[in-house]
């Protein structure tokens, strides 16, 4: 037997309103320290996140300039005077080229070093001029000297060009085809399911979706494809259904708008085909009840539900932006939602399809109805419920949740903001890592 206990305080959640608010931030309970013990959802409490100047010294040409000092005139000596001859010969010297990054050139008294701009294909070349006599270089070297400023024009040329092609190919997520590239791996989760056909698990991820084999822990990516998945469920053997935000190479080659509605994959999720509301509704929740499909549309905060496996839609009122959604699989118009960010927060129930709701409880978190109702708050407490109305601690997943799934009777999932997915067997008591990035 459990012990009675009031589950007080706030549980805070961060409502699924925003483009990324698929995972849901939950709240804290004062009572997570009580272990076994059961409480009313209606006693639960309420929840409530000047210029420098310019130096003498300095002038702006092509890029950085830079004032030499300058350079003393010294009194010429007489004609045939040895230093005189010996000048004459320095002077000489000076025409021939250095090979420098930077161009000179000096006229009269004043001497100006320039440092050509970055990006330029061609070096700078070392001039000198001097009042009265240009030099030139000879012709040998001169032609030498213009081979080798062509040949690195050239190769800057080619450079340039592989550069682009490699841009070109590049995909959106930083990768080259044909080259290897680190696959982020399952991180921030956004559902969760497991095919009936094998037994695998399937984590739906922001930059894709991801495969572990049944008795295997390492994921594995589903084709190429790095689709937003939001929504994610398993409805049957290899048919999934999902909605989100395409690939980016996919949405400019196929001219796919940023919100995929309703998809729908009968293919283990290698290829997604449209169902509905394609560039009008990203369904960050999506349940299942036999034809009747529940969805939360989160770009316009309303619910929706379809008699038609999804084709057509009707809107239901909604008590507030939800948080997450579970439908009674006894009952496919008995549902459970868990609401927060609006003027009523907590758990709304209704058993008439979404026509009326009846609040239930201040509770707040990530739920899931495979057989009992389950609820996940921030912390990572489990609780149950076996009539849908008082709830008893069960467990912790000892981390902050991401995506929360049911599985059979006392089969659970949840997957951890860090990647990690852990599963319980007894209902929540105990969990033990099923998979980790």
């Amino acid at each position: 037997m459990h012990a009675e206990v009031e589950l007080r305080g706030d549980l805070l959640v961060g409502s699924a309103l925003g483009h990324e608010c698929g995972n849901a931030l939950l709240g804290r309970s004062e009572s997570a320290g009580r272990a076994d013990a059961t409480a009313d959802p209606s006693e639960l409490g309420p929840s409530h996140l000047r210029p420098a100047r310019r130096s003498d010294g300095r002038e702006a040409v092509e890029g950085r300039v830079e004032r030499l000092p300058r350079c003393p005139v010294p009194a010429q000596p007489p004609l045939h005077h040895p230093k005189r001859e010996q000048g004459s010969a320095e002077l000489e010297g000076l025409g021939k080229p250095r090979m420098r990054a930077n161009r000179v050139v000096c006229s009269g008294e004043r001497s100006l070093q320039v440092t050509p701009p970055v990006g330029r294909l061609c070096d700078a070349v070392t001039e000198i001029k001097r009042p009265g006599r240009a030099q030139q270089l000879p012709p040998k070297k001169q032609a030498k000297f213009l081979r080798g400023r062509l040949l690195e024009i050239v190769l800057g040329l080619v450079g340039l060009a592989a550069v682009g092609a490699l841009l070109w190919q590049m995909r959106d997520d930083g990768a080259v085809p044909g080259l290897p590239a680190a696959d982020p791996g399952p991180v921030h989760v956004h559902g969760l399911g497991v095919n009936p056909a094998d037994g695998a698990l399937f984590i739906a991820t922001h930059t894709g979706l991801y495969r572990v084999e049944d008795g295997k822990r390492d994921a594995v990516r589903v084709g190429d494809r790095y689709q937003d998945t939001m929504g994610f469920t398993v409805v049957g053997a290899n048919r999934f259904l999902g909605s989100g935000h395409p690939d980016l190479a996919e949405a400019r080659e196929e001219g796919l708008p940023s919100q995929l509605g309703l998809i729908e994959s009968t293919d283990s999720g290698e290829s997604w085909e449209p169902i509905s509301l394609l560039g009008e509704a990203d369904f960050h929740v999506l349940r299942l009840a036999g034809e009747r499909v529940y969805g939360y549309d989160a770009s316009n905060s309303r619910l929706l539900a379809s008699g038609d496996h999804g084709r057509s839609w009707s809107e239901l009122k909604t008590p507030g932006p939800l948080v997450d959604l579970a439908v009674n699989p006894t009952n496919g118009r008995h549902i459970v939602v868990a609401s927060a960010g609006g003027i009523a927060e907590g758990l709304f129930e209704s058993r008439d399809g979404g026509d009326s709701w009846e609040r239930i409880g201040a509770a707040v978190g990530l739920l899931a109805w495979p057989a009992d109702l389950y609820l996940i708050d921030a912390h990572g407490q489990v609780f149950v419920s076996r009539d849908g109305s008082r709830f008893e601690r069960r467990g912790e997943i000892s981390g902050q949740p991401a995506a929360f799934l049911g599985e059979g009777r006392d089969e659970l999932y949840a997957a951890l903001h860090d990647g990690i997915v852990k599963r319980s067997t007894d209902g929540g008591a105990s969990w033990a890592v099923r998979s980790a990035p």
